[in-house]
């Protein structure tokens, strides 16, 4: 009896700590899901205030080249004047900055964010920045084929016969 009673309790207790500790990986494995769900929320918020802080920037850069810049040479050109080519106006953009992109992925946002999301994120900065540096490029043509040539008639940009540009300025309207 003194044996059998003994290995019941021993039973008993190893079914209390396997059970004990059973419920304590199972708690930790809930708190780490927290954390995770935190972590994600932490990192999707940074990526939605970096993502409209280039909304605000470039809504500001484009609302001010379409209004100082576009349209007034396109209302003149489209309707038959001959306008200065004005300079394109230099917004020193630069490159896009994707170090806290690269900095969530080292601090584990790779465990926390679904493939899918994480492969389209770096297309979205690839085509901002091929943007950026269409913008660079027009900007370098314009200082180096118009502002020399400011002190220029309007009509010296254009083909004689006609309103449309010179094969060498055709870029500025493309």
């Amino acid at each position: 009896k003194g044996f059998s009673k003994r290995f019941g309790w021993l039973l008993a207790e190893l079914v209390f700590v396997f059970l004990g500790m059973y419920g304590a990986f199972l708690l930790e494995r809930m708190q780490d899901e927290e954390i995770d769900l935190l972590r994600k929320r932490q990192i999707l918020q940074a990526l939605v205030d970096e993502f409209e802080n280039y909304e605000t920037e470039l809504g500001n850069a484009s609302y001010s080249l379409h209004e100082n810049y576009c349209v007034p040479f396109f209302t003149k050109y489209s309707s038959g004047e001959k306008p200065f080519p004005a300079p394109i106006p230099f917004g020193a953009m630069g490159s896009v900055n994707t170090g806290i992109w690269e900095a969530m992925l080292q601090r584990g946002g790779i465990e926390v964010l679904e493939v899918e999301f994480i492969q389209r994120v770096p297309g979205f900065f690839k085509k901002l920045q091929d943007l950026l540096d269409i913008y660079t490029r027009l900007e370098r043509l314009s200082e180096r084929m118009i502002m020399p040539e400011m002190d220029r008639d309007a009509e010296y940009f254009y083909e004689a016969d006609g309103i449309e540009l010179r094969d060498k300025y055709k870029w500025h309207v493309n």
